[in-house]
Formats: structure tokens, C-alpha cells, sequence
């Protein structure tokens, strides 16, 4: 078993904005061998800061890193920013090159009046009074990988289930997506 924990604190000001901002990232995960394959069961959960309602300092955490694959799901919808999140993901080796990936994902707004944001740190929608929900959504990613010497080839399908924030603060999104990916590791 695997536990890990990240702290992040930030401070300063931005002109005469003074930011007092934070993360944290927890995780855990297990290795398992049902019927000699590898199985690994992982959950994490994220929280990033937000400003609240009525606040005269900035709270939103600042991501920092432009890319943040992967860490909210496959689709890259979201930033760390201003975001609780929980993930979950099942990992079943079929083969020794070739597995079988199960990702399940909920965000929630840390402060109903601060924005939701994309992975680039952007604001997508905001509720100014706070009165369109804290539940961002739900994604499901199932997605296949198969490794050959330093190249991964992978493969998979990706559904956002949006939550109450996004019905009322959006224009009613709820994307799909299929996708292919190849990644190389240098050794």
C-alpha cells in the first residue's frame, strides 16, 4: 500500500491584491493480484482554494504549472483552482502490456462565489452571489494501454455528467469524448 500527501501554501500580492491562497493533495493506493493479473486500486482527493463571498484578499489558489493531465480526469476540463475533487482509478492488467483503466471523478466548488475554472486557469462560469450550487460533475473515463519498450499506446472514451453548478451557471454542457493517445519514456 502507497499513501502520499501534498501541502501548497502561497502568499504575496498581486498589485495591491493580497493573495493568501492554498492546496493539498492526499492519495492512496493498492496493489492486488486476483486471478495472476495486476490489479491497482488508487483514490485521491484534491482541494484547491477559492475566494469566498464578501472576502478583501484573494483565496484562489493559483495552479501554477499550465498542464495538469490526468489529474482531473482525461477530458482537461478543469484547473486547480477553486475545486475539491475525488478520483478514483481501477487499473486491471490483462496482459503484462495491456490494460484495462476504469477513472471516476466528482468536483465540487470550494467557494460558490468564486469562478470554476479550465486547465489553463481561465474562468469558464461564475456565480457572483453564490447561488448556483457548489456540485461542478461527475466524470467517467474507461480507457485501454498498451506498452511496447518506452512507448504507451492508449485508447478510450471520456463522459461528463455535469452537477448543479453547471446547469445553472453554463449554457448546459455535457461533452463526450473518444480519444487515442502515444506517449515515449526517456530512460
Amino acid at each position: 500500500m502507497a499513501y502520499s500527501f501534498e501541502g501548497i501554501g502561497q502568499t504575496g500580492h498581486a498589485g495591491l491584491l493580497t493573495e493568501r491562497a492554498y492546496a493539498w493533495f492526499s492519495g492512496i493506493s493498492q496493489e492486488a493480484a486476483p486471478w495472476n493479473k495486476s490489479l491497482t486500486s488508487s483514490v485521491e482527493y484534491k482541494v484547491a482554494s477559492g475566494t469566498k463571498l464578501g472576502d478583501l484578499t484573494s483565496g484562489t489558489y493559483d495552479q501554477l504549472a499550465p498542464a495538469n493531465h490526468d489529474k482531473f480526469g482525461h477530458m482537461d476540463l478543469f484547473g486547480w483552482r477553486n475545486l475539491k475533487t475525488f478520483k478514483a482509478l481501477e487499473s486491471f492488467g490483462v496482459t503484462k502490456p495491456l490494460a484495462l483503466n476504469v477513472m471516476y471523478s466528482d468536483d465540487y466548488l470550494f467557494s460558490a462565489a468564486d469562478s470554476l475554472y479550465n486547465s489553463q486557469g481561465s474562468s469558464i462560469a461564475i456565480s457572483k452571489k453564490g447561488t448556483a450550487g457548489t456540485h461542478v460533475g461527475r466524470e467517467f473515463d474507461s480507457f485501454l494501454t498498451y506498452k511496447y519498450h518506452a512507448h504507451t499506446f492508449g485508447a478510450g472514451v471520456g463522459h461528463f455528467f455535469k452537477g448543479e453548478f453547471v446547469d445553472n451557471a453554463t449554457l448546459h454542457i455535457n461533452p463526450r469524448y473518444m480519444y487515442v493517445f502515444q506517449q515515449y519514456t526517456f530512460k
